[in-house]
């Protein structure tokens, strides 16, 4: 399977929540394929969701470093660092993806949560 596939596969398997599966080949891609942005936010999706909130951020951090202008992988890390408490990093985060695409109300709405949370 070649890394494109080896993401479908991953994505398919994320929303089926079979998160074991899917962890275990997005770490294989990263082997294959380190500085692809996509495989490093899906395993930041894939460890969220299992609560490890600390490689969550990692694995978001990553990818939102590869990608700069991902609106989204912006967004993820300041999930994950919404769920470390990690306040002034998750405003940062959610502020970023909301300025790369100003127009989606998802990244205006999560930003309006951190800072409610930060108070």
């Amino acid at each position: 399977m070649d890394i494109d596939e080896s993401i479908n596969r991953a994505t398919k398997l994320i929303q089926q929540s079979q998160l074991a599966e899917a962890a275990e080949i997005l770490c294989d891609c990263l082997i294959k394929a380190p500085s692809n942005a996509m495989v490093h936010n899906l395993l930041g999706v894939v460890r969220l969701q299992t609560e490890y909130f600390g490689e969550a951020r990692d694995c978001f951090q990553t990818a939102a470093s590869l990608a700069q202008n991902n609106p989204h992988f912006h967004s993820n890390l300041g999930s994950a660092c919404l769920k470390l408490n990690r306040l002034d990093e998750a405003v940062a985060a959610f502020r970023t993806a909301r300025e790369l695409a100003p127009g989606q109300m998802e990244f205006t709405r999560n930003l309006i949560i951190g800072l409610q949370n930060k108070g």
